[in-house]
């Protein structure tokens, strides 16, 4: 379980900004974007809950549940959420000290985490764009990686375009030891798939 920290004065101004109109409905929803680049960031935003975030952490935040993106997590442990106030204006500061510029392993680390990592940092980002995701299911002995799409991409008609083009491409050019990917999503399951 991951652990992030939410000062007293954080949570009174997310509750305050849940009973906005707008947010209606939604629940609060951390993810970090970009992460391990130089853009890497922690995103917080009010969302509308769908069944792909199931395998999201949870954290109470009074009548509120925080969802932590399971794919994020290991950059999310030890964050902390606070309120910094200036002269003119208080902004909510997320610290994520998880978040770097470089990979989290070396060349010599085992395969399944050098591809999730790729997935988790240079394709989801780009996949979230359109509520969808991807999450790695296990890589065989053979060198087979297995995927399930998540959100807008299951059920999608160009998730065999996104997996082949997009994500087949990229991790077979970047670890030769990858032989194929397979899709074992089950997309008649799929509620809002993008297309």
């Amino acid at each position: 379980m991951i652990k992030i920290n939410i000062t007293d004065k954080a949570k009174k101004y997310l509750l305050k900004l849940a009973k906005q109109p707008v947010n209606k409905g939604k629940e609060l929803y951390l993810r970090v974007a970009d992460a391990n680049t130089a853009k890497a960031e922690a995103v917080l935003a009010f969302v509308h809950i769908a069944p792909y975030h199931a395998d999201d952490f949870t954290i109470t935040v009074g009548d509120k549940q925080l969802f932590v993106d399971r794919q994020s997590a290991s950059f999310l442990d030890q964050a902390a959420i606070d309120i910094k106030t200036t002269d003119l204006q208080s902004e909510l500061v997320i610290d994520v000290p998880n978040l770097s510029t470089t990979p989290p392993y070396d060349e010599n680390a085992p395969l399944v985490k050098r591809i999730a990592w790729v997935l988790t940092v240079e394709i989801n980002p780009s996949l979230a764009e359109h509520g969808g995701r991807v999450r790695l299911i296990e890589v065989t002995d053979d060198g087979i990686v297995k995927v399930e799409f998540g959100g807008g991409c299951q059920g999608c008609g160009m998730v065999d375009t996104t997996l082949h083009q997009g994500i087949a491409a990229k991790l077979m050019e970047r670890f030769p030891e990858v032989t194929d990917i397979e899709d074992v999503t089950d997309h008649g399951l799929a509620e809002d798939p993008f297309f």
